[in-house]
């Protein structure tokens, strides 16, 4: 594939500054119509001005320009720029729903595109960009169906393929989930994502998610040996109820190839983690997992895509799974586990040894109240910070259940990071808010702080991270997080390194604390000699 040409990009930059950025494709759209349909190059502005709002009345859309001068101005510049109609597709109109594949992405797509195919279908053309017009090209012995749901990108796609006797253009309803009988050897689709469908649309699908029922509707469009490749939300990878009946629908329905996590945030409309599955007609056999990062080049500034991690798992393996979360998979291979799992230690789970719940949500803050409330920020790197809680004023018999025990440990349920704290009793009740999970131990059985040395050590990191719900934000549940396996020892054998670690531990805070001191007196005393 071309690389993307950036001085496109900076082009279309430019004509932000005459026509908003949610009005530029069609502005764009009506300019370079005027310039194909007005009956002389030459034509005198007044008869551009009015062959443009012709335009508009014929295609139905918004007349963008505010008066004659900014579309002359806007007119004069797109022809001196020599933009295109492909130029249209890489415009970001901020609509979450238009969500744009980056050429970056694109590029892996335009992999899966291979020389054995003869009819490919692309769901909602205009998403891929220029990339469009390289998958089309890569096999130009291949029948193409491009499909749209706006007037606007029907006629620019029309125009793009113009002269293309092999790409079929149509426009169909959103919720048109049989605009054709065919059947294909391979789809592309990125569907929009996070819209609900109504009751009566989504009767025939397992899922009321549009991206969820859109998938499961092109993979009956699938030939014998076709291949679905689409883009889905992380979502798609964890979730409980009609999510995971659909995972396990397509697992035995079909034969899952590829489960590839994206860079979060490469796509502009939206942050959260997106991944690319290739699933074929037959049955699962193994799945090439993969994981892919994000670089930056320091001189250009072009954003590519590398790949990270891979590696593949069995179908059976992924059955034991329950889900699709890449990052479970990445850290049941890893060595550490690997090794952790090969050992002659004591393994328990957490649901073994201890309870879990979520804290309370918390609305109304009262700082004379006589209740503590700790949240994710009072959680340092290796205590709490008791001097900065919220407080809560309410009748203790109505958060009884919350009320924190002497060794109950604290882990974020969702953030950025991971961080866990032993929370000790104070002279007053505290509670966790609803972003912290607690996990009450049996201590007969395990100790806090042995606890939390294990989940804070590389392997308790890479075990809490396999069960994060897939969004750049960390997302854990209260009830998943007891899956956590811990090596048990004998409680003398805990005891002496929980000694260990509170003495040391004491030691080094002390430290810091004498040497921060110490430099801030060095400081004060050589500003008293000015």
């Amino acid at each position: 594939m071309k690389n993307t040409n950036s001085g496109i990009f900076k082009k279309l930059s430019f004509l932000r500054g005459i026509i908003p950025a949610e009005n530029l494709a069609t502005a764009l759209f009506i300019a370079l119509k005027v310039k194909k349909e007005a009956n002389k190059p030459n034509d005198i502005n007044e008869a551009l001005y009015d062959c443009s709002q012709f335009i508009c009345n014929k295609y139905n859309c918004n007349n963008v320009f505010e008066n004659k001068n900014v579309f002359l101005n806007f007119y004069q510049t797109v022809s001196s720029m020599g933009l295109d109609w492909i130029d249209i597709l890489n415009i970001d109109t901020g609509k979450f729903g238009h969500m744009q594949i980056p050429n970056s992405v694109g590029n892996l797509l335009l992999d899966r595109v291979s020389d054995n195919v003869s009819n490919v279908l692309i769901k909602d053309g205009e998403k891929f960009s220029s990339t469009l017009k390289d998958i089309v090209d890569k096999n130009k012995n291949c029948a193409y169906l491009i499909t749209t749901t706006q007037v606007l990108y029907f006629e620019v796609l029309k125009e793009i393929f113009a002269e293309y006797q092999n790409v079929e253009i149509i426009q169909v309803g959103m919720n048109d989930f049989e605009f054709t009988s065919q059947k294909f050897d391979l789809i592309l689709s990125l569907p929009p994502f996070g819209v609900r469908m109504m009751v009566e649309q989504q009767k025939d699908f397992i899922c009321r998610e549009y991206e969820l029922a859109s998938t499961e509707s092109l993979l009956y469009h699938l030939s014998f040996t076709g291949k679905l490749v689409t883009i889905l939300p992380a979502r798609i990878t964890f979730a409980t109820g009609r999510v995971e009946e659909l995972r396990n629908f397509i697992q035995k329905m079909y034969k899952i190839e590829e489960i590839s996590e994206l860079p979060a945030g490469i796509f502009s409309s939206t942050a959260i983690k997106t991944y690319l599955f290739t699933i074929a007609s037959g049955m699962t056999d193994d799945v090439t997992i993969r994981r892919y990062k994000k670089v930056v080049d320091k001189k250009s500034k072009e954003v590519s895509i590398k790949l990270e991690d891979e590696t593949f798992v069995m179908n059976t393996e992924l059955e034991d799974f329950g889900d699709w979360n890449i990052d479970k998979i990445f850290a049941r291979q890893d060595d550490d586990w690997q090794n952790f799992q090969n050992s002659s230690t004591k393994r328990v789970t957490l649901a073994d040894v201890a309870t879990s719940f979520r804290g309370k949500v918390v609305n109304a803050k009262d700082e004379t109240g006589a209740i503590g409330v700790i949240n994710i920020a009072n959680i340092k790197e290796f205590d709490i910070d008791y001097n900065s809680l919220d407080h809560l004023d309410t009748d203790e018999r109505k958060i009884s259940n919350y009320i924190l025990q002497d060794g109950d440990i604290l882990i974020p349920a969702r953030g950025t990071t991971i961080k866990t704290a032993v929370f000790k009793v104070q002279q007053y009740p505290c509670i966790a808010s609803s972003n912290l999970i607690v996990i009450r131990v049996n201590q007969n059985q395990i100790l806090p702080a042995y606890l939390k040395i294990f989940l804070d050590s590389p392997l308790g990191v890479k075990q809490i991270k396999g069960l994060q719900q897939g969004t750049t934000l960390m997302n854990i549940s209260y009830k998943d997080i007891m899956s956590v396996e811990i090596p048990i020892i004998p409680l003398e054998e805990q005891k002496v390194i929980s000694e260990e670690y509170e003495k040391e531990l004491s030691l080094y805070q002390n430290t810091i604390s004498a040497a921060n001191d110490r430099w801030q007196n060095v400081v004060k005393e050589l500003q008293n000699k000015f």
